[in-house]
Order: C-alpha cells, then sequence, then structure tokens
C-alpha cells in the first residue's frame, strides 16, 4: 500500500532542466511588445505596453501581423512565445507513480469528490494518505500531441481531469473520458512554475490562458475551476504542489 508524503517534492535551486520541446504551431502563442505609440484593435497602446497569449488567429486583426516579426504600420512587435516549465520527477510518466495535488495554503488535495466517476467535480479534501483513496491520487500521462503537456488520470479509474465545456473562465473541473485520439485541449494541462513559492507551480489549461484553482478559497469541499490567475497576484488558491507517492 502507498503512503502519501504531502511535501513540496520539486524545488527549482539544483533542479534538471526545464521540460523542452517546441509547441505544434497550431497551439504556439505570441507576446506581443508595443515598441512605441501602437495602435490596437478599438483603440491604444502607449511604448513598453506587453500582451502576452496571443493567438495566431489575432495576429493580423489586432497586431497588424501574419507571422512573428515586427510592424512597422502598427507599431507592434511579435515573439513566440517561450513559457516555463518545471521538471518533474521522471517516475511519474515512466513508472505511472501516483501522487496527490495539494494546494498550497492548506492541507487539502483535489480529489474526485463522490469517487471516480464521469462528472465527479474537483474539490478539496483532506485525503489521509493513510485511507489510500483512489479519488484522491492521480496518475500522470504524457500528451502525444503536445510535448510539455500532460493528462491527469484518476487513479480511481480510466477518466481524467478536465474542464468541463471547454477551457473557458469558470468552467468546472471534472472527470471525464478523454480519448486521447479527439486531442481535446481542455483535457490537457502544462505545469508552469510559480515564481514566488518554491516547489509549487500553476496548472495552466492547455486550451487557453486559465489555469486550474479552487473557488472562493481552499476550504474543504470548495470546487476547483478555471481562472485566469495572474502570477503577480500569487494567489495561494491558484498554485499548487505535489504529493508523491513512496514505497
Amino acid at each position: 500500500m502507498h503512503r502519501f508524503l504531502f511535501a513540496a517534492l520539486l524545488t527549482f535551486a539544483g533542479a534538471a532542466a526545464l521540460l523542452a520541446g517546441a509547441r505544434p504551431a497550431s497551439a504556439q502563442t505570441y507576446t506581443c511588445t508595443c515598441d512605441r505609440y501602437c495602435d490596437i484593435a478599438n483603440g491604444t497602446a502607449t511604448a513598453g505596453t506587453v500582451v502576452r497569449g496571443v493567438s495566431r488567429d489575432r495576429l493580423r486583426p489586432e497586431f497588424g501581423l501574419t507571422r512573428a516579426g515586427a510592424s512597422v504600420r502598427t507599431g507592434w512587435r511579435c515573439e513566440v512565445a517561450r513559457e516555463p516549465r518545471i521538471s518533474l520527477p521522471e517516475r511519474l510518466v515512466q513508472e505511472a507513480t501516483p501522487f496527490t495535488l495539494q494546494i498550497t495554503d492548506a492541507p487539502l488535495a483535489l480529489h474526485a469528490d463522490g469517487g471516480s466517476r464521469p462528472g465527479a467535480p474537483g474539490t478539496l479534501h483532506p485525503c489521509p494518505f493513510r485511507a489510500n483513496h483512489p479519488n484522491c491520487q492521480w496518475i500522470l500521462e504524457a500528451s502525444p500531441t503536445t510535448p510539455g503537456a500532460y493528462y491527469l488520470r484518476s487513479l480511481g479509474g480510466a477518466l481524467y481531469l478536465h474542464a468541463h465545456g471547454g477551457a473557458t473562465r469558470g468552467a468546472n473541473l471534472t472527470l471525464h473520458a478523454c480519448p486521447k485520439n479527439a486531442d481535446h485541449p481542455n483535457c490537457q494541462w502544462l505545469f508552469e512554475p510559480s515564481p514566488s513559492r518554491q516547489g509549487a507551480f500553476y496548472l495552466r489549461s492547455k486550451g487557453g490562458a486559465l489555469y486550474a484553482h479552487i473557488q472562493g478559497g481552499s476550504s474543504v469541499g470548495a470546487r476547483g475551476t478555471l481562472h485566469p490567475c495572474p502570477k503577480s497576484s500569487d494567489h495561494p488558491n491558484c498554485q499548487w504542489r505535489l504529493g508523491m507517492a513512496v514505497h
């Protein structure tokens, strides 16, 4: 039987290199910087303004570009976003090692409320390690289409954490079948390091610039939803740590 150590196991000092791998062009986002007084859709921007997470279909109508580069006409310079990744222990994927997702400001972890069943909502629960609840534990599976992205499978069954209805603000986190050949972006997650809490990370939906967070703060039963989670705000209910299984 596994025992769980609820502690931050990911650190940045002395950690391995960040997960590498270019993102497919269809999934790329851009960072656009205003080099001078700039035109933008429905308004203007001043020099130094930075807009992150720009999708390719926004480049032409909003920034006057068809690809990465600079526009003399609009004053914008857009570059392919280079997003940070954290180093994850190799055995999480290679050995299908179970782990918990612990919120950073309470001794609570994300679990499938009521058991691992389709549609089960993701909520916070104490998840006592001696109880070894399968609906409190997750298995990491690498995305076959996007390097650096992962599926989070419930240990209790062949169901995955996903954003119900799509990667939209406020979407509830629930369990879903998530067939990999469908490549649903709201079933896949990217781990981004916290700039303010050592060993913590943000869990971003592949479907957009939205993150797994706990609605209303970290309390028992609070539900997980998608939220913008600006990193400069350092919201603890937007940040997670791994509880690794040890034998």
